[in-house]
């Protein structure tokens, strides 16, 4: 199964403005009941950070890092969703087989609040 590929195009703003000021992104959103702190470090020499997002899953404690790919100038932050990230997430929205609400991975790139 291929893992599937979604831009956070909303991080764009966010980006620009560490770039400028700390090159340090947190931010915290909630989708449902799941409640997410994002967090990512654009520090030219920290190669151990450098192009990861680190998601915090708040219900659930769990921390979990991904690779983010793209032109992150031109506002491509790509992730890929693999099936166990993809598990996490709904086990940190608190879905199960019972849910009336169904998880859909595009609602991490469609977020419009940042608590900042």
């Amino acid at each position: 199964m291929v893992d599937e590929r979604f831009n956070l195009t909303n991080l764009f703003n966010l980006y620009k403005q560490a770039e400028e000021e700390t090159s340090t992104i947190i931010f915290e959103t909630q989708i449902n009941r799941g409640r997410f702190l994002f967090m990512s470090f654009f520090a030219e020499d920290d190669e151990i950070a450098k192009d990861r997002i680190f998601l915090y899953l708040r219900n659930t404690k769990r921390m979990v890092n991904v690779k983010l790919y793209g032109n992150h100038l031109g506002g491509n932050f790509y992730i890929y969703l693999n099936q166990s990230l993809k598990d996490r997430i709904v086990e940190e929205l608190q879905l199960n087989e019972n849910s009336l609400v169904e998880f859909y991975p595009k609602q991490l790139c469609n977020y419009k609040q940042f608590n900042i």
